[in-house]
């Protein structure tokens, strides 16, 4: 089954599984976690299930973080804060060399209903939690994205190009405003 996963992957996945014994799991494993499955890739990494008697995640990277903003040791004590706020799953283990990251699985829930409330108190929960020194910069990864978005020669896409002057003008509006400052976890896609 491993087999399926790219060369790259399945060889990270290796290195990570031998290190089972480096991994903060609450009650120590007592052998080394057996691929389960793939599961489903993300925008900027490969995820696959890996398990012994308890079950965890493993995330690969698939694209170089730095090249797209992404502040992985940021993301690693924010998770771990997040683990003991309770909104998250424990992060059990973290390799920058390896570019992979350990957590327990959560088992997805059958039917995801999205209460307004529960997503408000969530959204609270994730906005309390400990400030970081990585800040996202959004004209930044604006520019960042519209660099990788065109081609040399080329122009952003039309449908692109059309709306960056309103995303500036709205971006500058809102930056202009001394807002306090809080946690976000800046990729609430529907499985997050």
């Amino acid at each position: 089954m491993a087999a399926a996963l790219p060369l790259p992957v399945r060889l990270k996945l290796d290195q990570t599984l031998a290190q089972w014994r480096h991994w903060q799991c609450g009650r120590p494993l007592e052998g080394p976690p057996q691929f389960v499955a793939p599961l489903a890739a993300g925008h900027s990494n490969h995820s696959v299930l890996v398990g012994d008697s308890r079950q965890f995640v493993v995330r690969i990277d698939g694209v170089d973080p730095a090249a797209h903003g992404i502040n992985r040791q940021a993301e690693w004590l924010a998770l771990q804060d997040a683990h003991a706020a309770g909104l998250a799953p424990r992060p059990c283990y973290f390799n920058p060399d390896l570019a992979t990251l350990v957590c327990e699985y959560l088992q997805p829930d059958e039917e995801q209903r999205q209460e307004p409330g529960q997503v408000a108190a969530l959204l609270r929960g994730i906005h309390g939690l400990p400030l970081r020194h990585s800040r996202l910069d959004l004209r930044q990864r604006i520019r960042r994205y519209e660099h990788q978005l065109a081609s040399p020669g080329a122009s952003l896409p039309r449908a692109l190009a059309g709306t960056r002057d309103r995303v500036l003008e709205r971006l500058s509006r809102v930056t202009a405003r001394d807002h306090p400052r809080s946690m976000c976890h800046n990729d609430l896609l529907r499985g997050n």
